[in-house]
């Protein structure tokens, strides 16, 4: 009727308002950092020559420890990753395949590879052991299998042996530096491997669950610091842990910031100290930098590290960034290189869709909700966008319908 009209309108009219100011000071902001933008260009993507999914591997052990197998699956997706002329496809993507039944081949048309991975995993007492096979994705054929088993001590030198016999068999060429550190000697304390698995299974939850579960947090941090504990000089606990750090400074207010930004930075660069080739842990890193410390051109320097040592790792925590300096068209070029390994990912789809508005690029972004609406009507993040797309165009009937929804969806 007329009354709901007029409040509708008065409604979007608050709503206008408030964008135009938030406009006003994202344009002032955004001047100030024109003149004062880091002088470092954004790495240009490297050439790929071929294409791998890591399948979650099968855990033939008990139900329990189902942690032990999605770790190793990371870690393979981690070694693999670190190959500028291999695309791997990120664990978001591939984990949603865990337990599905389905052609692989169809799965690699979904994925965009040309491989698949697919394996098992078996823990027992001090041993692992991991067998693994490549299918062709176009014929289906198995064209190489092998199977490992060593002492847990031995479980980071297995994971690059593995890695390497992939390489080899996908037939890409490797940097002999990369090559190096994939291929460690490094012995760890089973115990403290354990912990760290444990770790990546709690952090995983923690990052999807939303609102906030402070018990999967304070046991991803536990599980963490435990790791730390057994093995103070390896690099990887700590970077996860700054990770996990940071991630819940950015959901909380001040008192979260100040309390977990600090503490974030420490484990960060206690795990470069260790190994700079850590990515999880510069990137980590950067998000302190920029967000808390407001040092934009180290920010970035780290940020640009992380994708240097793990194409996966940076650039769709990079584009942020890179939205938020106003460069919007790096960004918008950062996303796409982050989708191609992460296909499946709805947040990157929101994100890209963000950028396309901020880049001024209507049409683009309003294309993205439509995408992101029919693979998640039930999410607030397509109406979000395709309402700020009406919006921009002038169509504010069809915008205030759009931000109804929100609110109709919120009020369930």
């Amino acid at each position: 009727d007329v009354g709901q009209v007029k409040t509708g309108r008065k409604r979007l009219s608050a709503f206008a308002a408030a964008s135009i100011v938030l406009v006003l000071v994202a344009a002032a902001f955004l001047w100030w950092q024109t003149k004062n933008k880091p002088g470092k260009e954004a790495l240009a993507p490297a050439e790929v020559t071929a294409s791998i999914a890591v399948l979650p591997l099968e855990n033939l052990g008990p139900e329990d420890e189902e942690y032990f197998a999605d770790g190793m699956t990371d870690a393979l997706i981690t070694h693999l990753s670190k190959i500028e002329a291999l695309k791997v496809i990120s664990r978001t993507s591939v984990m949603q395949y865990k337990g599905v039944q389905k052609p692989l081949p169809e799965i690699a048309r979904e994925l965009g590879v040309e491989t698949v991975l697919t394996g098992s995993v078996l823990h027992g007492g001090d041993r692992v052991r991991i067998s693994t096979q490549l299918i062709q994705a176009a014929t289906d054929r198995n064209f190489w299998a092998e199977s490992y088993e060593r002492d847990l001590r031995d479980i980071l030198a297995l994971q690059g042996e593995v890695a390497q016999a992939i390489v080899a068999a996908v037939e890409v060429k490797i940097d002999p530096e990369v090559e190096a550190r994939i291929a460690t000697s490094k012995k760890v304390d089973p115990e403290a491997h354990e912990a760290y698995l444990m770790g990546l299974a709690a952090a995983s939850e923690f990052f999807s669950e939303r609102p906030v579960q402070e018990d999967l947090f304070h046991a991803a941090v536990g599980h963490y610091q435990r790791a730390i504990e057994l093995e103070p000089e390896w690099a990887q606990p700590y970077a996860r842990l700054a990770l996990v750090y940071q991630a819940r400074a950015g959901l909380g207010g001040p008192d979260l910031q100040w309390e977990y930004y600090p503490k974030a930075k420490e484990t960060a660069l206690r795990a470069i100290e260790l190994d700079d080739t850590v990515a999880a842990a510069h990137a980590a890193l950067a998000r302190v930098l920029w967000n808390h410390e407001w040092n934009w051109a180290a920010a970035e320097t780290h940020y640009l590290r992380a994708i240097e040592v793990d194409p996966n790792q940076g650039p769709w925590r990079y584009s942020r960034f890179l939205r938020l300096m106003g460069r919007h068209d790096d960004a918008i070029e950062f996303l796409n290189e982050a989708r191609e390994r992460d296909p499946t990912s709805l947040g990157l789809r929101y994100r890209t869709g963000l950028n396309y508005l901020c880049a001024g690029r209507f049409s683009e972004a309003e294309a993205e909700a439509r995408a992101l609406l029919e693979g998640a009507p039930d999410r607030p993040g397509g109406h979000e966008l395709l309402g700020r797309a009406f919006l921009h165009t002038s169509r504010y009937e069809a915008a205030l319908a759009e931000f109804e929804t929100i609110r109709e969806e919120l009020e369930r």
